[in-house]
């Protein structure tokens, strides 16, 4: 190591590369990924294998080799990939753009509810307040509250689906994703792990979070068949809730 201290600098950005991500699996078909960004961020991304496809929730900042890592460790069957997202931020699309070469690449899904919003990288990405930049793509399909994305397009039941819901607050073109099969709720960043309340972006808005989260409520009471106000949601990581 020289005087200042160069070899010890470059050693430290080699190893934070190579562990850039790290998985787990929280369910039978859902993995978290943690991405280790040089940006702080530290988003958490989803792939939800299915029998025909797999499901991606978010591609983190494009920093790193995210397909690779899904191909190596996770999507080890090769099945073509289906990316949606949660919302517009650089650490949640910024990985949109290497999946495109895919083989048999089934598109990238935004939230339709805002598409100027969402559409307006430049600024809305918050790439400026991070100099950072989110490479071009394409929103293949603009999804609306209600449709179902199946994890067997041979067997379109309910059952089989992730549904869409629209969830502004954290922003305007925010959605939450639900699992029926698994029972599990995806909310983006409208719970997060290191605040008690993202609402310090452009487009947030306290009275479409507060609407979202009674939203959120009623539909999981709704499709659980529990009683409104006796939800018992347990945290399994940032944008990942079972509903019990």
């Amino acid at each position: 190591v020289n005087a200042t201290g160069t070899t010890g600098r470059f050693c430290a950005h080699l190893k934070a590369k190579m562990n850039r991500y790290h998985d787990e699996q929280v369910s039978r078909y859902t993995y978290k990924i943690v991405e280790n960004d040089p940006y702080g961020q530290y988003p958490f991304l989803y792939a939800i294998m299915g029998v025909d496809k797999c499901v991606v929730i978010d591609t983190g900042t494009g920093i790193g080799d995210f397909v690779g890592y899904l191909d190596k460790n996770i999507n080890t069957k090769g099945l073509p990939y289906l990316v949606i997202n949660t919302h517009a931020h650089f650490d949640h699309v910024g990985g949109n753009s290497r999946f495109k070469s895919t083989k048999g690449f089934l598109g990238v899904h935004m939230g339709g509810a805002n598409t100027k919003f969402s559409e307006n990288l430049d600024i809305n990405s918050l790439c400026l307040a991070h100099n950072c930049t989110v490479k071009h793509f394409k929103v293949d399909k603009w999804l609306k509250e209600g449709d179902k994305i199946y994890l067997d397009d041979s067997d379109r039941k309910t059952i089989n689906s992730l549904e869409i819901i629209d969830a502004p607050g954290h922003t305007p073109d925010s959605i939450a994703i639900y699992s029926h099969v698994e029972k599990i709720l995806f909310i983006g960043d409208n719970i997060y792990p290191f605040t008690v309340i993202h609402l310090d972006c452009l487009g947030s808005n306290v009275s479409d979070y507060i609407k979202t989260l009674k939203k959120l409520q009623a539909f999981i009471s709704k499709v659980e068949k529990t009683p409104a106000g006796t939800l018992n949601f347990k945290k399994k990581g940032n944008f990942c809730l079972p509903c019990e």
